[in-house]
C-alpha cells in the first residue's frame, strides 16, 4: 500500500489540499486506511485501498455523481487512493424507523441497468438465485449453528426467479453505511454489485434487527412493487434467506444482534 505521506504530497502538488491541512486517521486495516482531511474551509475523506477496491468504488461514485446522497469523487489515481467529499452527520442509529427510511431512498430509481449477471463485480453469477445459493454455501457452517440452512436451500430451489432485471447497485446498502444530518441522508462505502433492487432493499431491511415485524415487512414489499412484480410469498422467501445471511454476518461483526436475528427468523417465517 502506498504511504499516506506520498499521496498527500501528490494531492498538494495538484492543489487539492495545502501544506496546512490537518490529517486524522479514522480507520485502519490490513488492506485499507481512511483519513479525514481538514482543509479549514473544506473537509475531505481520503481512502487508501488495493487497486480493485479503489477502481470499483471510484467508478461507482463517478457513475452516480448526480445522486447527491453519495459522496463526490474529487480525484483518484484509480490504483491507490480516492479523495472524496466528506459527508456531514452521524452514523444512523440502528433503531431508526424502517418506515421513515423508505422516504429517503427514492434515488434507487436512478440506478442503471447492467447485463443479466448478478453478484460482486469481480465474481458475477448467471442469475440471482445462483448468487444467493453461493452466498448461502459460504455461510452455511455458521448459519447451521443457529438455524436450518437446509430449509433455506430447499426454499431457494422452489421459489421463482424474480422478474426484475439487474442494476448497478451500492451493494452494502445498510444502516452501518448511512449517515444522517438533520434528517438528510448520505450513503457511504459502496461495494458495487450487479444486483436487484430486491436485494438492495432487503439488505437494508435486515441490516439492523430493530423494527422488523409483519407491518414493516409488508411496507417493504409494497415499496418494492414500484420497481417490479413479485408474489408476497416469494418476497418472504427471499427476505428469509437474506436475513439468514445477515445473521451469519452479525456473528462476526455484531454478535450482540445475533440472538435477535435468530428470534426473528423463527417468528416471522
Amino acid at each position: 500500500m502506498a504511504s499516506v505521506r506520498g499521496v498527500l504530497f501528490a494531492l498538494q502538488d495538484m492543489h487539492y489540499v495545502s501544506g496546512r491541512c490537518v490529517l486524522t486517521e479514522i480507520t485502519t486495516g490490513t488492506t485499507s486506511k481512511v483519513f479525514f482531511i481538514d482543509e479549514f474551509d473544506k473537509k475531505y475523506i481520503l481512502k487508501l485501498n488495493p487497486p480493485l477496491s479503489i477502481q470499483s468504488e471510484s467508478q461507482f461514485l463517478k457513475r452516480y455523481q448526480q445522486i447527491e446522497v453519495f459522496p463526490e469523487c474529487i480525484t483518484t489515481d484509480d490504483t491507490t487512493y480516492i479523495l472524496m467529499e466528506h459527508m456531514k452527520g452521524s452514523m444512523l442509529n440502528g433503531h431508526y424507523s424502517k418506515l421513515k427510511i423508505l422516504d429517503k431512498i427514492n434515488f434507487m430509481n436512478q440506478y442503471e441497468y447492467c447485463d443479466s449477471r448478478v453478484g460482486y463485480i469481480n465474481d458475477l453469477k448467471p442469475d440471482f438465485k445462483i448468487f444467493l445459493k453461493d452466498e448461502l454455501a459460504l455461510e452455511r457452517l455458521v448459519i447451521d449453528d443457529y438455524y436450518d440452512s437446509e430449509a433455506l436451500f430447499d426454499a431457494l430451489g422452489t421459489v421463482a426467479l424474480p422478474e426484475e432485471a439487474p442494476k448497478y447497485v451500492h451493494g452494502d446498502f445498510g444502516y452501518h453505511n448511512f449517515i444522517m444530518q438533520k434528517e438528510v441522508l448520505s450513503v457511504i462505502d459502496p461495494t458495487p454489485m450487479q444486483n436487484l433492487i430486491l436485494y438492495e432493499l432487503l439488505f437494508l431491511y435486515c441490516s439492523s434487527p430493530y423494527d422488523i415485524n409483519e407491518e414493516t415487512l409488508r411496507a417493504y414489499y409494497d415499496y418494492y412493487l414500484k420497481f417490479s412484480w413479485i408474489e408476497y410469498k416469494e418476497f418472504l422467501i427471499y427476505a428469509r434467506i437474506i436475513m439468514a445471511l445477515r445473521l451469519s454476518t452479525s456473528t462476526r461483526h455484531h454478535p450482540e444482534d445475533t440472538a435477535q436475528y435468530v428470534a426473528l427468523l423463527n417468528e416471522l417465517f
